[in-house]
């Protein structure tokens, strides 16, 4: 849990560097422009597998907190309201 933040956080960093590059071309201006693409293009696809990371991430816990709390109160909840609460959080 205590790791969830973390490719967001990467995903900004990617943000950064990316913005760096439209606004500067501080990495095309070393490099030329076909390698520059290449690396556009693996940073872009880089920050889609950390965002996809963190949706599942989070949906991941989202799930196990629900089962784990679903055991602790036992059978003493009507199964309609434990669905209902369970598509409310997710």
């Amino acid at each position: 849990m205590s790791l969830l933040p973390v490719p967001s956080l990467i995903q900004l960093g990617l943000l950064a560097v990316t913005s760096l590059e439209s606004a500067a071309g501080l990495i095309s201006s070393r490099l030329g422009d076909e390698p520059t693409i290449w690396l556009v293009f693996g940073l872009i696809s880089l920050e889609g597998l950390c965002g996809g990371s963190a949706y599942v991430n989070a949906y991941y816990h989202l799930g196990q907190q629900m089962d784990d709390e679903d055991d602790h109160l036992g059978s003493n909840k009507d199964a309609h309201r434990v669905a209902q609460e369970r598509e409310f959080r997710m």
